[in-house]
């Protein structure tokens, strides 16, 4: 394993607080043991190098080196250094783990906004804590204009005491400084939902369309249904140095299994739109085809599939025994009259409570190219927007 100086960077004694020198090194360096990466072999500096890098006496040092011998975090080596023990972590940690969890927004906002998944991903996530004797807490991030002292404030006080913190997305601001301050903290565990990061030391949990995809490529086959058109959501580069939503990937992965079953992905009669404002796009699109439009439509979520088929039956055409479609999201839902929207499904609460499992495995083992990222598989839902065989 390979080791490394345990550094207290950015650390100044204060010799005019009421907290003694001895005391305020011994909390850093505590602070520091709980929060250093896993997978490396960690070494105190020398009693020596931070003597003469603090300006502190000699006999300071000792007192608080002596206190983490005290507490059987480090042990020392037979060249008097001290290293720190495999099980440091662990034991700072105590008998009862603390997870964040960071929600975008307001939460019945979220909840209301993004509908029943997102409430799955939350109900996962608290479910599997309670299994495992974890608490769960909702931080709410500093306001986007918070001074980079508040910022290291919220950090230090709220996630370096957490065994990892699950995020649920960002906020939706260009060059948020708090959020991009979080994420490239490496000193606690750190996982994306339904979201593939970009940054090493931070995991990453979502649901390939592959399995779900493959699924409705039969079903559109036994139907004699051989083209269709897509209506997917606009990508987006925003955020994407940290990380990107597994959701822009889907139109991708639906285009090449459909191709790869000899089902005809029509570029005349597919469209990407605004993520939110897409009603007027839909509609002028359909207008421009005059009637002409494929027997199925796939749509990047069931929002858009629900809008699109209000706009088909304003239209005067049938759905489903004119026009088919299929959205994507998984937890089954209907529309105003009933109908269950054919869709593609994603496992929300699984993903919940795998992002759980994740995080604590990074806490325990540290994080690697093998555990960073876990994919689960979807599932088909025959609806009643797909027409009968």
């Amino acid at each position: 394993m390979e080791k490394a100086i345990l550094t207290l960077a950015q650390f100044k004694p204060d010799k005019n607080s009421a907290l003694p020198l001895h005391l305020q090194l011994s909390k850093v360096l505590l602070r520091r043991i709980k929060t250093m990466p896993q997978g490396k072999d960690y070494q105190l500096p020398s009693e020596r190098s931070l003597v003469e890098t603090l300006k502190l006496d000699r006999s300071t040092v000792h007192r608080a080196y002596a206190d983490l011998l005290a507490k059987n975090l480090v042990c020392r080596n037979p060249d008097k250094s001290l290293s720190v023990k495999s099980s440091a972590r662990k034991k700072l940690q105590g008998p009862f783990p603390l997870l964040g969890l960071i929600i975008p927004e307001k939460f019945s906002d979220y909840v209301e906004n993004r509908s029943q998944r997102s409430f799955q991903y939350i109900k996962g996530i608290f479910d599997r804590a309670a299994e495992l004797e974890i608490s769960v807490v909702i931080l709410r991030m500093p306001s986007a204009d918070a001074t980079e002292k508040e910022i290291d404030e919220f950090i230090r006080e709220r996630c370096e005491v957490l065994s990892g913190l699950i995020h649920l997305g960002d906020r939706g601001i260009d060059d948020d400084m708090v959020f991009s301050k979080i994420v490239k903290d490496t000193g606690f565990p750190q996982i994306f939902i339904s979201a593939s990061p970009s940054l090493p030391h931070i995991g990453g949990v979502s649901a390939s369309p592959e399995s779900g995809a493959q699924a409705l490529a039969e079903a559109l086959i036994s139907r004699g249904i051989d083209r269709i058109g897509i209506i997917a959501e606009r990508k987006t580069d925003r955020q994407k140095k940290f990380f990107q939503y597994t959701s822009y990937k889907r139109s991708d992965a639906i285009h090449r299994i459909m191709m790869a079953k000899g089902i005809t992905v029509d570029d005349e009669y597919s469209l990407e739109v605004h993520a939110r404002n897409f009603h007027g796009e839909i509609l002028e699109f359909l207008e421009k085809r005059n009637g002409n439009i494929p027997e199925f439509f796939w749509c990047s979520n069931n929002v858009i599939a629900s809008e699109l088929i209000y706009i088909l039956r304003n239209r005067g055409f049938r759905v489903p025994e004119d026009v088919s479609v299929a959205g994507y999201d998984g937890f089954p839902e209907r529309l105003p009259g009933g109908e269950v929207i054919t869709s593609i499904g994603q496992p929300f609460y699984r993903i919940g409570s795998t992002a759980v499992d994740m995080i604590m495995e990074y806490f325990d083992k540290g994080i690697n190219d093998a555990n960073r990222e876990k994919t689960l598989e979807s599932f088909f839902i025959t609806g009643e927007t797909l027409k009968h065989q």
